[in-house]
């Protein structure tokens, strides 16, 4: 779902707000799932410990809300569409998904993106990886380039929003500083935090980033080496090692729908 992280020594990287040279890895959605936009088995198909979940087998499913087909499965109403929100209030949601690496941000945000196009409207998804080789390329890794980075997201957010497009947002975004930024300067800023032990997300990294930063051979690595500041009153949080991507999807929609019509 690691980027906001260490730079090698030729100074460039990769991963969201984490590090690798781009000669040694290729980017890997926060090393969960590849470039081509799967997302693992692991993570959208079942619960992590293998098993399908109750809800799964009780409740409509996401696609179920996103189109209404019964009302929405939690609230008892029908599902709000974010376009009439933006409508309303003159600036669409943006959904920021915050996150260890590796704890599952971007494999959420891809899937909540496509239920929510289903409830009409546009949606952006933008990604911690792609951001650092576009429009935050040449940023470092020290508090001040972290924040700055947040800030150039911010301002990509907002422009998209005042023009009606609900926007996902997929960056670490350690420390709680950067937040409450956001929450003042984003209009329509929600906050989701993603929930997963370290030792999980550890156990996802197939590019070996936790371990190069445990040897020592990386610098400022979120969780490891530089801290990741827990969000102590999140708009929304989920759990990613024992909830499914469907179920969390799910109950980010249930939420939306509560905050949006008040």
């Amino acid at each position: 779902m690691n980027r906001e992280h260490e730079q090698p020594a030729c100074g460039h990287t990769r991963n969201e707000e984490h590090e690798q040279p781009v000669s040694e890895h290729t980017r890997n959605e926060e090393h969960e799932q590849p470039v081509s936009g799967h997302t693992s088995s692991k993570e959208d198909e079942r619960p992590m410990n293998g098993h399908a979940s109750s809800k799964e087998q009780e409740h409509p499913t996401p696609t179920d809300a996103a189109r209404g087909a019964n009302g929405h499965p939690l609230s008892g109403q029908a599902p709000i569409g974010l376009t009439a929100v933006a409508k309303r209030r003159r600036e669409a949601p943006v959904l920021w998904f915050t996150g260890l690496s590796g704890s599952g941000k971007t494999t959420t945000a891809r899937r909540l993106a496509e239920l929510l196009r289903m409830r009409g409207g546009p949606v952006e998804l933008l990604d911690g990886d792609e951001l650092r080789e576009t429009i935050c390329k040449g940023l470092g890794f020290s508090r001040e380039d972290r924040l700055e980075n947040i800030k150039r997201i911010a301002y990509v957010s907002r422009l998209l929003s005042r023009n009606g497009v609900t926007v996902l947002v997929s960056a670490i975004t350690p420390y709680r500083e950067m937040r409450d930024y956001l929450r003042r300067h984003v209009p329509g800023f929600v906050e989701i935090y993603v929930d997963c032990p370290l030792q999980e997300c550890e156990r996802r990294d197939v590019k070996g980033l936790y371990a190069k930063a445990r040897r020592g051979e990386l610098k400022h690595f979120t969780g490891i080496s530089d801290p990741y500041e827990v969000p102590e009153n999140p708009d929304i949080a989920i759990r990613t090692d024992r909830i499914s991507v469907e179920d969390n999807c799910l109950t980010i929609l249930s939420r939306l729908d509560e905050i949006f019509r008040s």
